[in-house]
């Protein structure tokens, strides 16, 4: 899984803690459902315009149809994952393997060190605990396929894109009412909010596998997931202070003994 409902999938099970995006570019995605429905509509814009064209004795152009949200119905990645993140806790999957924690980083080298921090340190020891009980490494394998995906998508996670959906604007605007709610596909017309509220639960029940029957067993899940997430940010915040702490006392005594 790629784009946006990798993130997705990859932020609800836990796995995803990182990744490489400017919060406030826009996502430019559309749903694939809207996608398959100007298909369906523009190959009838195409003919009309095409028997015109004989019937006037007029060239022909094969016309291009963009067809995107950035104009329509604009969403940043902010917006994205702030909807991921409310509808995917109300819907925790039970296969979640860690509490939801992500966190978008614009600069590729701030990015580069939580991800060592985050995912590949994190996966090495879990690697060396399963190896030391005998069963089978997975986690740094896991993590170096999620850094691949990372690194195809940001390029556009990262930039703003700007398009113009002209032709599909007049497509829609000669359709009847009928054919525009048969073939739903004016982006200024659709809601964010409602989609994510569907969107996850077809990632819950189809990508994931995960039927709403576990529902009640995987907020229990999450729950515990929730506060062994925060005992350990609390036991890290410990550590790092006790280590800078005794690093700062060290320096300090050096100084000192210099000093006399």
């Amino acid at each position: 899984m790629y784009g946006a409902v990798g993130v997705t999938v990859g932020a609800g099970a836990g796995v995803l803690r990182v990744l490489h995006c400017d919060s406030d570019a826009n996502a430019n995605i559309v749903p694939a459902d809207m996608v398959v429905n100007g298909l369906i509509a523009i190959p009838w814009e195409v003919n009309h315009e095409y028997q015109k064209s004989i019937q006037n004795k007029t060239r022909f152009d094969i016309p291009i149809f963009n067809y995107e949200s950035s104009q329509d119905q604009p969403i940043d990645w902010r917006r994205y994952m702030e909807l991921t993140s409310k509808y995917g806790l109300q819907l925790p999957t039970i296969n979640a393997l860690w509490y939801y924690s992500l966190n978008l980083i614009k600069h590729q080298p701030l990015y580069q060190l939580a991800a060592i921090m985050v995912h590949f340190v994190p996966a090495i020891i879990l690697d060396i605990l399963l190896m030391l009980i005998g069963k089978r490494r997975r986690f740094l394998k896991m993590y170096l396929k999620i850094h691949r995906f990372s690194k195809v998508i940001s390029y556009f996670s990262t930039k703003n894109f700007k398009f113009k959906s002209t032709r599909m604007r007049e497509l829609i605007s000669k359709m009847s009412d009928r054919d525009r709610a048969i073939f739903m596909c004016d982006l200024t017309k659709l809601n964010w909010e409602e989609y994510f509220k569907y969107h996850f639960q077809g990632i819950r029940l189809y990508l994931l596998k995960d039927p709403l029957s576990t529902l009640p067993e995987a907020k229990k899940k999450f729950n515990r997931l929730y506060w062994c997430h925060q005992m350990l940010k609390i036991i890290l915040g410990f550590t790092a202070t006790r280590i800078t702490w005794s690093l700062f006392s060290y320096i300090f005594l050096i100084l000192s003994s210099t000093a006399s």
